[in-house]
């Protein structure tokens, strides 16, 4: 089974995503409680996660900046972690252009809309 880090800060989405993984039968869920005092990527070292499940958004803690030192971090030190950026591209679709741009250079292994089915997103980590 696939260890895999939840790091999404909206409450109800992290949640339904949680139950899923649960559910499938395929993945253990780790998440990452809102207010946690650690940053993400210390997370993802110590849980020695298979994915790296987060989003990007506009809020604190969550902004590309933020993400991409972390991003940085753990492949410094859990390369074999995969990263799976979930973004919505309809409330802000600048931000889902530079994940795209994040999947070209080869920053990140697999990105998703918000907006995906749970079947999807569970083919999607499955396949990674």
């Amino acid at each position: 089974m696939k260890k895999v880090l939840v790091s999404i800060k909206n409450g109800l989405l992290s949640e339904a995503i949680i139950r899923a993984l649960k559910n499938c039968g395929e993945f253990v869920p780790y998440p990452i409680t809102p207010g946690f005092q650690a940053n993400d990527a210390d997370c993802c070292e110590t849980a020695d996660a298979d994915i790296w499940l987060m989003e990007v958004s506009y809020h604190p803690g969550t902004t590309m900046g933020t993400r991409l030192e972390e991003i940085r971090q753990v492949r410094r030190c859990n390369p074999e972690c995969k990263v799976a950026v979930l973004c919505d591209d309809n409330a802000a679709p600048d931000l889902a252009h530079k994940v795209i741009q994040m999947k070209r250079d080869h920053m990140i292994d697999t990105f998703l809309y918000t907006s995906v089915t749970e079947n999807y997103l569970m083919s999607t980590l499955a396949a990674l």
